[in-house]
């Protein structure tokens, strides 16, 4: 069914309820979809989920009820018995800070890319290399992350993201974020894609436009619930 997507994904979502704090009165309800090989879904969110439902998907956090499936398998199981592999193909653009203070930007792209990058690490320096240069920067600075400015941030959070063959994805965007794409993103994206890869973006409320891909973007309503006293 699949012949044409050389690692081809699927991510399914099952009556998945939750929100980020017991206290918070806005929270995803009874949210079931599924996401096939190739396709790039856009999924609109309230700001406070936008990074919560990412570390649900991921594993980070766990729901109240519902359960998330990648490849047909519970992600639970892959968390524990198979993390090397199938989880390893995650990968995220964050809308907020998730860089490790007291390493470089480098040492902050290299940590995940040691462990899941399928080349060498002179492959891996040469494609840090390549798309440092596509984003308009002559190299990565040789700062921590307070250090540097914003810009650079978010280009260096998509090379971190791109590096090797992601299988899925996420890119939280923000309400305030003010950046473009980096010149690689897009083709990567596609790239993603077309090897059966999976793209999906979740956005705040009144984010910006889409990037324009090689296929038409899927949008996924997401049901919101709101507690009593919220």
């Amino acid at each position: 069914m699949h012949d044409s997507f050389p690692d081809f994904i699927s991510l399914d979502v099952e009556h998945l309820t939750g929100s980020p704090r017991p206290d918070l009165p806005v929270g995803v309800y009874d949210l079931s979809f599924t996401v096939q090989p190739g396709m790039a879904v856009e999924m609109t969110v309230p700001p406070s989920l936008v990074e919560w439902f990412p570390d649900v998907l991921t594993g980070l956090l766990k729901p109240e009820s519902g359960h998330v499936q990648l490849k047909g398998r519970n992600k639970n199981d892959l968390m524990s018995h198979n993390e090397g592999n199938l989880l390893a193909g995650i990968r995220r653009v964050f809308s907020g800070t998730a860089w490790i203070s007291n390493l470089t930007l480098l040492e902050n792209i290299l940590l995940p890319a040691e462990w899941n990058y399928p080349g060498s690490m002179p492959a891996l320096m040469e494609e840090i290399t390549r798309m440092a240069d596509q984003a308009g920067l002559s190299h990565i600075p040789p700062v921590r992350p307070h250090q540097a400015a914003e810009h650079i941030l978010w280009d260096c959070q998509w090379i971190r993201a791109m590096l090797g063959n992601p299988l899925i994805l996420l890119v939280e965007q923000s309400r305030d974020n003010r950046f473009k794409l980096p010149a690689f993103a897009v083709p990567r994206m596609n790239a993603c894609l077309e090897r059966g890869g999976v793209v999906l973006w979740i956005n705040a409320m009144e984010a910006g436009a889409l990037p324009t891909l090689s296929v038409n973007w899927t949008s996924i309503p997401v049901a919101t619930s709101r507690k009593k006293g919220g």
